[in-house]
């Protein structure tokens, strides 16, 4: 455990139990809680975690998943009232109607995915979009397997792209000697 204790070599080892425990059988959570609890254990053991740096972690951890619960919740409230009003069929059959193909389609999920997701985190974006865009791509008989793996994409590109990129103003406030101005 002592050497555990040092933390660069923890993170060694961090894969490597994790992938023992999935062989023993654990399930991932199970496999992931093991490796939290070492590295706590390592980070108290190894004095770099005080109780004040835990507390203040667990709160933002609490603030953090009660932001995640409140947006399912609207995803959910939001996605009964598209099925309700009947909008998301009402606009696969205009597409249809319009004689749209598929690619058209595509272009038109990925353009407005991609401008929802310079300024929106990627689950807002799925809980706006996928209850309108699902009726449609089945409309336009898309594949939805690629209309799913197309919009995780372009989420995860909108995360980078200026002026609203999220993870530049992370990388920004993780790197001391890059200011934003320079990331732009």
């Amino acid at each position: 455990f002592a050497l555990f204790c040092c933390l660069r070599f923890s993170l060694l080892l961090l894969p490597a139990l994790l992938a023992g425990s999935l062989l023993m059988g654990l399930d991932v959570v199970a496999g992931l809680s093991l490796c939290i609890g070492l590295i706590l254990a390592a980070g108290i053991a190894g004095h770099r975690i005080s109780g004040a740096v835990l507390t203040r972690a667990l709160r933002e951890s609490v603030a953090q998943l009660v932001q995640l619960l409140l947006i399912l919740i609207a995803a959910r409230l939001f996605y009964i009232a598209i099925s309700q009003s009947g909008l998301g069929l009402f606009l696969a059959g205009g597409a249809a109607d319009a004689g749209l193909s598929s690619i058209a389609g595509m272009i038109i999920l990925s353009a407005a995915g991609l401008v929802l997701g310079i300024f929106l985190q990627p689950l807002a974006v799925l809980a706006l979009m996928l209850p309108l865009f699902m009726p449609l791509a089945q409309g336009l008989e898309m594949e939805l397997i690629w209309v799913g793996i197309v919009l995780i994409l372009l989420l995860e590109i909108a995360q980078i792209m200026p002026p609203m990129g999220v993870n530049l103003f992370i990388l920004v406030s993780a790197s001391r000697r890059i200011s934003a101005e320079q990331l732009t």
